[in-house]
């Protein structure tokens, strides 16, 4: 081997070891990238703080439901975490009025921690209404009233206090149980993305939409730039908080 062929050879091992270490470069740029907590560290600090906060009553709704309470809460980690309760106040207290004298068509919008919309828990009521499987929750989700005005006013005050949002996220998760029951799930990771998936996008899906939700990039800005799935970083603040 003459000494130009070495030369050649050494050249093109350093040539493949730089190219390697750009591969590299740019895999942990895109997993910088793709962290929901490395871009918004606040919001996942806030998160661990109301886990901590709330965890004996996410507790108590994870067991009867036989789910961990990581898990539980972790179908609307986002949402907790990119809670603004500036916004949150503002618009509640805006489209109040509007919702509850003509309902979801003049004003449909998210309120809470988790961000749970008007039409999003009538469907619920609609669901523990109509399936037996649900019958033991219809009492303690009734109204005091049968007025539509007068129900959809207590409808928001219900969805202001955590209380009754974690009540609807169990009912939510005792759906996803029902209509799912014979969904295989490869783990529970792939089991909190579908659910998370259903929880963003609407249950009432069919579930191969649903698995098409857990890959689209439309949380926190709906499409807008800077949007990561929703799914994703569901399973990211499960990570967190487990």
């Amino acid at each position: 081997m003459n000494g130009k062929t070495v030369w050649i050879k050494i050249n093109m091992f350093a040539i493949l070891l730089s190219i390697m270490s750009l591969s590299t470069k740019v895999v942990k740029a895109q997993e910088v990238e793709e962290s929901y907590c490395q871009n918004f560290p606040e919001h996942c600090d806030f998160l661990t703080q109301f886990y901590k906060a709330h965890y004996k009553k996410i507790e108590i709704h994870a067991a009867a439901l036989k789910l961990s309470p990581s898990f539980f809460l972790a179908i609307v980690a986002p949402e907790v975490a990119n809670f603004n309760p500036i916004q949150n106040e503002l618009e509640y207290h805006s489209m109040s009025y509007f919702y509850v004298n003509w309902g979801e068509a003049q004003a449909n919008f998210s309120i809470g921690y988790f961000q749970m919309k008007p039409i999003f828990v009538r469907q619920l009521e609609s669901e523990i209404q109509k399936r037996s499987a649900l019958k033991s929750n219809q009492a303690a989700f009734a109204y005091k009233r049968t007025d539509e005005v007068e129900i959809r006013r207590e409808r928001l005050e219900r969805l202001y206090e955590l209380d009754w949002q974690l009540n609807y996220l169990a009912i939510f998760c005792k759906i996803m149980a029902i209509k799912h029951q014979y969904t295989l799930f490869k783990s529970e990771a792939d089991k909190l993305a579908f659910y998370a998936a259903a929880y963003n996008r609407g249950y009432t899906h069919p579930e191969a939409e649903i698995r098409r939700w857990i890959g689209v990039k439309w949380f926190p800005n709906a499409g807008k730039g800077g949007d990561f799935a929703y799914a994703s970083v569901a399973l990211e603040l499960w990570g967190l908080i487990q």
